[in-house]
């Protein structure tokens, strides 16, 4: 059979991987004043309520843009790829509906973070409340803010520039 260009297996190759890489645009559905509240109760109270709000709305929007089938970063000796599960917005809404009917509060994130161990580096789909938490406390920003510096870990500062120390912020 002449191959005119056309292939069929590519394109339904094409589109099984857009429905694979589809990103969830609705999240956080009706539940974006629960986000907001969850960032404003877990993350440090000293940040205030707009910057709070500012880090649930980016939490949102990596939620909203999560890849299901990118390949994930391995690691130096970890020579086995991995591919991200499907989209964590379906469990976190539910998680965000749950913690909105109990009332959200101090208790009851602390209530749904009992039996989380670690904080995950990156957003894992477990639970709503330690990956927000992870997405903040391991951010440049909040290092940032910890050492009260301009370190910009995620910005390149050059060569020139490699052996200066980070800026301190002014009181």
């Amino acid at each position: 059979m002449p191959n005119d260009g056309f292939d069929r297996r590519t394109l339904l190759a094409g589109f099984a991987g857009a429905a694979l890489w589809a990103a969830d645009p609705t999240f956080p559905q009706d539940q974006e004043t629960t986000l907001k509240d969850l960032a404003f109760v877990a993350l440090p109270a000293s940040l205030g309520r707009a910057k709070t709000d500012e880090l649930a709305t980016k939490f949102a929007r990596w939620v909203r843009g999560y890849s299901p089938g990118a390949e994930m970063e391995h690691g130096y000796g970890f020579p086995k790829l991995e591919s991200r599960p499907a989209s964590p917005a379906p469990k976190y809404v539910e998680q965000l509906r749950a913690l909105a009917a109990k009332g959200l509060s101090a208790a009851s994130v602390e209530d749904a973070l009992k039996d989380v161990k670690a904080l995950p580096r990156v957003p894992a789909g477990q639970n709503v409340a330690a990956d927000l938490m992870g997405f903040y406390f391991y951010s440049a920003e909040a290092l940032d803010r910890c050492y009260d510096a301009d370190i910009r870990v995620d910005a390149c500062r050059g060569f020139e520039r490699v052996g200066e120390s980070p800026v301190r912020r002014k009181a």
